[in-house]
Parts: structure tokens; sequence; C-alpha cells
């Protein structure tokens, strides 16, 4: 097992204000919407976001579930999301990571500051994956937002 170590940092503007952007982080039934990296992928979240709270992710491809993601929730609070994910593939460990999101408020709307602590148990191909399935996520979020009408 190839183990790498890295940190992993994403910031975007949305269009929307701080609060917005929240709810939209937190709320499951949005982020099923747009938690996934790319359209191919089905997002099924049990459980919700809440300091101390757990859930499991499930991404499923081609019908079948392919990659299981454990959360526990560290600290849910007004602009700050802290969390630590363990995320596996047909039961073998693929990475381990603390995350931590930011939202403050900026003239085009609502900022997003994103870190990432990860260890990936499948060496570089697994930060190059979670680099592009959050960067997906991210890019997806922006196209929800947009979609959302105005004032909500």
């Amino acid at each position: 097992m190839e183990t790498t170590k890295d940190r992993l940092t994403f910031d975007r503007v949305y269009p929307v204000t701080p609060a917005r952007l929240m709810w939209a982080l937190t709320d499951t039934g949005a982020r099923e919407t747009w938690g996934k990296p790319s359209e191919t992928i089905t997002l099924t979240i049990e459980g919700e976001a809440w300091t101390g709270g757990t859930e499991v992710q499930t991404c499923i491809i081609d019908g079948a579930p392919k990659f299981r993601v454990e959360v526990r929730w560290i600290m849910v609070a007004p602009r700050l999301l802290i969390w630590h994910e363990r995320a596996t593939y047909g039961g073998n460990p693929m990475h381990e990571a603390e995350v931590s999101q930011a939202v403050a408020d900026d003239p085009a709307g609502a900022a997003l500051a994103m870190k990432i602590e990860a260890m990936s148990f499948t060496g570089s191909d697994g930060i190059a994956g979670l680099r592009q399935g959050y960067g997906g996520a991210l890019d997806s979020l922006g196209r929800f937002l947009g979609r959302l009408p105005a004032g909500t």
C-alpha cells in the first residue's frame, strides 16, 4: 500500500449570499444534487450535517455502489464546516481526510475557502482523484446555485 499525504485548497466565489451558500453546503437534499463530481454519478447521503453528527455518502456508478465515504461532523457553525472523512472502494481504504470550509462575504457574493489535509492509501493517484472529485463537485455547486430562483 503506497501512502501519500497532501494538502489541497480550493477557493471559489459564488453569486449568492453566505447564508444561501451555507444552506447548499449543509442541506442533505441539496448536497445529493450538487455533491457528485460528475453527472454520471448518483450520490446518496444517509445522515445530516450537525456538530457531532455522522453520515454515510455512497457514490453509485452504472447502478452499483462504488465509493463509500463515512463522515464525522466536527463543527457545523454559521460560516464554518469541519469534518473528518474516510473513503473506501469495495471495502478497501482509499483515503482519510480532515476537511474545512469557511464562508465569507465577497463583493460578488459569497467566498468559499476549502482546505483538505488528506492521506491517500492509493498513492498520488488517490490525491489526484480527490482533487478532481472535489473540484468537480464545487463546479457542480456553482451550476446548482445558478439554477436557484432569485431571492431563495
